[in-house]
Order: structure tokens, then C-alpha cells, then sequence
């Protein structure tokens, strides 16, 4: 479909299910009253629109790396979604790439727990398994043009995903004091499976999170912590999302340990609801300099630190508005719009003021 704002036209199309679909952004326009597919990329498109010279561009909202349906300067693609970190192969037949979880897979270590630091290595190492031939592909590309890298491949943020409107004050009241609701357990795995007996970095590291939300919980009667242990992703949402986003709403200290990947959704969930967030270190990406995240390498070190931050309720204030800050002048739809288009202007005029 193609929606035209004078004479400059976005054709927008999405990989769902194997076959790309146009988006009619126009329904993008009004507020809804339950969470849409892909809301954060149609609010940042709408955007796009008004901040782009007027011309033909193609935007694809995709998790394939390995091709699309047309090429040209003027395509510019949302690379969406992939875990294993593949570097996009028609980097080079497009005029961008925007992409989730950064170009290389990373390693943090020093978790307190031999398990765990274990278990990372080892998905470190298959991580690099599957990436390195897409990365290797992707230089030599580059090679073939001069230079080692390309220059039109960039990090953006993961945003939000089933998360509803609703207005945030940091000064009003919040019940909770420290909250989590998602899948804590790992999948169940064939005793044939070394999964079965070595278990991924997610489930021993939200086990670890869990862990110490209880001790506070039973250590600290004043204390008001929320956990809710589900059984997947998608039955945190299995309400629209009305639940988990009422609970961080109400909540002051958001708990954020990894999933599958070091990212997560639920880290810019909780800036966007003005959570205060204490995570495990995340990558370095330009989004994440300067975030107001509290991060932990050991679980365990959370509680003191969580504990004296409750009992200085000016400073926990302070951090919550940072976190409403950093969501809004860093990585909210208005924030990667302008970001995105700097960079598509750079690429096709050398550059634009907005």
C-alpha cells in the first residue's frame, strides 16, 4: 500500500508469516485502546513522514537478513528481531539498515555463578558459530568497495511490544516497590538434550533475579514486591498486555534480568513507564550511554543495593524521572525517528538540519 503525504510516498511492508504485507500507517494515526503489532515502528514512521524531504522511499520491517523484495538507495530496512546477531547480506543494495541487538554477539562474565558464567560462554561460542559466515560475507562485501565496514548499518533500539498508552507521573504513588512479571523457568528439554543438563543464561539468570526478589520479599515485611512467574513470553501478553503494563505503572524498581539475548524489551518498558531499572550490563550501544540503569553483574549485589536505594525516596524520584527522560530524548518514537532521519539524509544528500 502505498500513503502518500504530498508528493513524497512511504510503501511500508512487513514479514509476518513468510510473506510481506503492507500497513496502511493512516490507522497508526489514532490512539488505540489495546496494544497493535508493531506499534513502536508505525509510530516512528509516521514520523519519518514528516521529517523526510519529499520522495519515493521503501521502508520493510523485516527478520530476514538474507534478502528482500526490492533494492535502491532509497529502501531502508528494520532489521528486526534476529538473536543470533546475522549481519544483513544486502547491507551494501540498500541505502540503510536499522537493526536490533547490535552487529556481534557479546559476552559478560564475573555473574557470581559458575553455572551461569559457564552457560554464556557456551552460547557466546554458538552465537559466533552462526554469525561469523553472515559477518565474513558482509566484509567482504565491503572489501570489494573499499572499506572494511559498512557504514550504513545501525543499532536502534528494541522499544516496546505489547504495551498499552497510559499516562506516567512519577509523583503520584506507586504500590509496588520492586516488581517482575514474565517467564523466569527455561523450557523443558529432551534428556537426549545437552540443554537438559546445561541450561541457557536466561532460566539461571532469572532464576538468580527471582532468587533474591524473594529473599527481599521475606527479609523485608515494608517491603512491596511483585513476582509473577509465567510460563512463556507470550502469556505475559495473553491479556493484551493489560496486566504486565498496570503492574510496571505502579511499579518504582523494575527488575530486568536477560532473555534468550542480553536485551530485552522489558528494559525500555519500564523507562517508558517511568520505572526505576536494575538490569545486567548490556551491550555498548550508542542508546544505552548514559542510561540512568542501575546494573548489576551479580544478581545477589541487587538486594543491598535495591534496599538502600528504597529507603532514599528523594533519590529513587530523581531516578524515575531520569528513566522518563532517557525513554523520551533517547529511544522513544520521536527520539529514533529524528535519529533515522539524520542518518537517511546523510546517506542520500550529506546531511540535513531538522
Amino acid at each position: 500500500m502505498t500513503i502518500a503525504a504530498g508528493a513524497k510516498q512511504f510503501n511500508l511492508a512487513l514479514k509476518m508469516e513468510d510473506n510481506f504485507k503492507p500497513i496502511d500507517l493512516e490507522t497508526y494515526k489514532e490512539k488505540s485502546v489495546k496494544p497493535r503489532e508493531y506499534e513502536y515502528y508505525c509510530q516512528i514512521f509516521l514520523r519519518l513522514k514528516e521529517y523526510l524531504p519529499d520522495e519515493d522511499y521503501t521502508f520493510y520491517v523485516t527478520d530476514s537478513w538474507a534478502e528482500l523484495p526490492s533494492y535502491g538507495k532509497n529502501v531502508f530496512v528494520i532489521l528486526h528481531g534476529i538473536g543470533p546477531y546475522w549481519y544483513p547480506a544486502y547491507a551494501d543494495k540498500v541505502g540503510a539498515v536499522f537493526r536490533n541487538y547490535g552487529n556481534a554477539p557479546d559476552l559478560f562474565l564475573g555473574s557470581g555463578s559458575v553455572a551461569l558464567d559457564i552457560s554464556s560462554v557456551a552460547k557466546y561460542v554458538r552465537d559466533l558459530i552462526t554469525w561469523t559466515p553472515s559477518r565474513l560475507r558482509g566484509v567482504t562485501t565491503t572489501i570489494g568497495r573499499g572499506c572494511l565496514s559498512s557504514d550504513n548499518v545501525f543499532s536502534i533500539p528494541l522499544g516496546y511490544a505489547h504495551q498499552h498508552n497510559i499516562h506516567i507521573d512519577t509523583d503520584s504513588p506507586r504500590k509496588y516497590d520492586i516488581a517482575f512479571v514474565g517467564s523466569v523457568a527455561g523450557r523443558e528439554y529432551s534428556n537426549l538434550s545437552i540443554k537438559a543438563y546445561l541450561q541457557p543464561p536466561k532460566s539461571l539468570a532469572r532464576q538468580r533475579m527471582a532468587d533474591v526478589a524473594e529473599r527481599i520479599q521475606q527479609k523485608y515485611s515494608d517491603i512491596n514486591v511483585y513476582l509473577k512467574a509465567t510460563k512463556s513470553f507470550e502469556e505475559s501478553f495473553s491479556d493484551q498486555g493489560r496486566q504486565y503494563s498496570s503492574i510496571l505503572a505502579d511499579t518504582k524498581i523494575s527488575l530486568v534480568p536477560r532473555g534468550d539475548v542480553l536485551e530485552s524489551f522489558r528494559y525500555f518498558e519500564s523507562m517508558r513507564y517511568g520505572c526505576v531499572v536494575v538490569c545486567e550490563p548490556q551491550p555498548e550501544l550508542w542508546f544505552y550511554t548514559n542510561s540512568p540503569a542501575i546494573e548489576v553483574k551479580n544478581w545477589d549485589d541487587a538486594e543491598n543495593i535495591i534496599v538502600e536505594l528504597l529507603k532514599h525516596p528523594d533519590r529513587l524520584k530523581w531516578l524515575q524521572k531520569q528513566s522518563l527522560e532517557y525513554w523520551n530524548d533517547i529511544c522513544s518514537e520521536e527520539a529514533i525517528s529524528l535519529f533515522m532521519a539524520r542518518k537517511i539524509s546523510t546517506i542520500l544528500h550529506g546531511g540535513q538540519q531538522f
